[in-house]
């Protein structure tokens, strides 16, 4: 958020310059008064306290409460308001001040070059996530950047910076950090400010040791062209940081700055192998041990239906006692409004109606989009969908998203389509990709989507189908563990694939019980394989035993393997 209308001013963030267009009237505000007045519009209509202001404007910087009421003054005299009859910022008695003055977010082209990149791409990213590429496109979050920034900076004195970002799926988290907060914190002046960050991803490392797959991270860290972690391979510098310590203090002798470790979809920690207890327990005092280095600063993303499994916890709750837990909430309708009509306006797009103007298509979308449970992904799908599909004007018209099926309907729909596309073989191989891609939590009973090797497909069909879905971008296929594999691009795409929900609702109960055969066979195999921990005779071992020759969803060799040696023991 660079530039917007407070009143009948027109501010630019950035240059910290107030102006008014009818006038021609310019006003130069000193850049922490401008911050000021960047966090009461942000907050528009809501009192904000002088330590409120001081936390989000000086960063947890020990100053004095008249630090805030001096850039309030000077701001006043910038707008010519008044203190006895405001128009723009009032100040309630021994409460705070807030925006009267209406507040205006609207994007403008910033230099020639930004509209000539998003007039040749699409300033909508479908089903992935926003990366740092899409930060001048990225709306609708601003004061959720300055809050999640507030709570990052709120850290650091206590020397332990650890924050925690909890949201519902398709909430936005990723999206959130890479292309609202890292860009924010490495522009120059920024408080505080990073030279370099890094993301790890656990949805994505597949069988890499949590360790190496964090040592791997740090090693991309990089301060005024210098590795920040220098020396050591990924696993000895994971490695190091359970066992000394050590790793989280190199560096020091780089330039003053710090850095940040972005760790996402933290929730694998809980939902995967690393479940079974050594591995993540090395993996968060290893995150912990960084956190206190005072270089490397710790952010992680997790579903808050996993919020339990971060209850037991220590290290993470740690986090939330030092007011490290930072809740995204669903967008608004006036952020979703800002998600949809401003990158549009950058990109030089426009948006179709009705004939008799009764109906516009922006409008459709933010009416749509409030009522998803899977808001973002699908919103932005949709509108990947529009931006393929535009006028040779460039409008995103009401025809196009009507025959999509609306924003409910058009990842399944493209999902049919694709499908229809394809030959009877591969059409006849979905049931097997998706008994390779669906599991069902054995935590909580829910539907998720993981990844599976393409070494796994077993026939040309099998193959073009999954390449059919990933040139759709509805899978996505990536390298990980050194391997090739692929799955959904969201878990959306489960929910609202008639198809997917037909067969998942047919098979929820393989689907179970290989949820829980997997978790007794990571114990069994963790705890030697002792007899104690075999399959009972009776209604566990015969479930097993019809999953296995029933042939409906694959199993791994460590659930084959308790299966037999089951059988054997209570044939014996």
């Amino acid at each position: 958020m660079k530039r917007f209308q407070f009143g009948d001013w027109q501010v630019d963030a950035q240059a910290c310059v107030l102006w008014r267009e009818d006038e021609g009237t310019q006003v130069q505000v000193e850049p922490r008064a401008l911050d000021v007045l960047v966090a009461l519009c942000l907050n528009a209509g809501k009192i904000l306290s002088a330590e409120d202001l001081l936390h989000l404007c000086w960063d947890g910087v020990a100053v004095g409460e008249n630090q805030a009421q001096k850039a309030v003054a000077q701001l006043r005299r910038a707008l010519g308001d008044s203190v006895n009859a405001p128009r723009y910022i009032e100040n309630l008695r021994k409460r705070g001040y807030r925006t009267i003055a209406p507040v205006i977010f609207a994007p403008h082209r910033e230099s020639d070059t930004l509209a000539e990149t998003w007039a040749r791409e699409s300033p909508y990213v479908g089903l992935a996530p926003f990366g740092a590429g899409h930060a001048s496109v990225f709306f609708g979050r601003d004061a959720a950047v300055v809050r999640l920034r507030d709570v990052l900076a709120s850290q650091l004195p206590g020397g332990r910076v650890f924050v925690l970002i909890l949201g519902a799926s398709g909430s936005g988290k990723t999206s959130l950090v890479q292309a609202g907060l890292l860009p924010a914190l490495t522009r120059a002046g920024a408080t505080p400010h990073i030279m370099d960050a890094t993301v790890l991803d656990l949805g994505a490392i597949g069988a890499m040791p949590l360790l190496t797959a964090l040592g791997s991270a740090l090693l991309d860290l990089d301060g005024d062209g210098e590795p920040l972690f220098a020396g050591r391979s990924a696993e000895q510098l994971g490695q190091s940081l359970v066992e000394d310590g050590q790793g989280a203090n190199d560096g020091v002798a780089l330039a003053e700055g710090r850095f940040v470790l972005f760790v996402d979809r933290l929730e694998a920690l809980f939902s995967s192998a690393f479940a079974s207890g050594l591995q993540r327990q090395q993996f968060l005092a290893a995150l912990d041990r960084l956190a206190r280095g005072g270089r490397v600063m710790v952010i992680a993303a997790c579903r808050n239906d996993f919020y339990p499994d971060v209850v037991g916890e220590p290290l993470l709750m740690e986090a939330k006692a030092a007011g490290g837990h930072f809740d995204l909430m669903p967008p608004s309708r006036a952020e979703i409004g800002q998600m949809i009509r401003l990158p549009a306006e950058i990109a030089g797009l426009s948006f179709g109606g009705d004939a008799d103007g009764r109906e516009r298509l922006d409008d459709l979308l933010c009416e749509a989009a409030a009522h998803s449970p899977d808001a973002l992904p699908l919103l932005q799908y949709t509108l990947q969908q529009l931006y393929l599909l535009r006028s040779p004007t460039r409008e995103l018209t009401l025809a196009a998203y009507r025959d999509l099926g609306g924003i409910e309907g058009a990842i399944g729909r493209r999902a049919e389509t694709t499908l229809e596309g394809l030959s009877s073989g591969a059409q006849a191989a979905l049931p097997r990709i998706f008994s390779l891609i669906v599991a069902l939590s054995a935590i909580d009973d829910a539907v998720r989507g993981v990844l599976a090797r393409w070494s796994d497909l077993r026939s040309d069909d099998e193959r073009a189908l999954v390449q059919a879905l990933v040139d759709e971008r509805l899978f996505v296929s990536r390298v990980s563990g050194g391997e090739a594999v692929f799955g959904v691009a969201h878990e959306a795409l489960l929910r609202q694939w008639p198809r997917a929900v037909s067969w998942i609702a047919e098979h929820r109960q393989a689907l179970r019980v290989r949820s829980q055969l997997e978790g007794l066979a990571r114990q069994w195999a963790a705890e030697g394989r002792r007899p104690d921990r075999l399959l009972r005779r009776g209604k566990p071992l015969e479930e097993a035993r019809d999953l296995l020759s029933g042939g409906i969803v694959p199993v791994g060799p460590d659930v084959n393997s308790l299966v037999t040696a089951s059988a054997r023991h209570v044939k014996r």
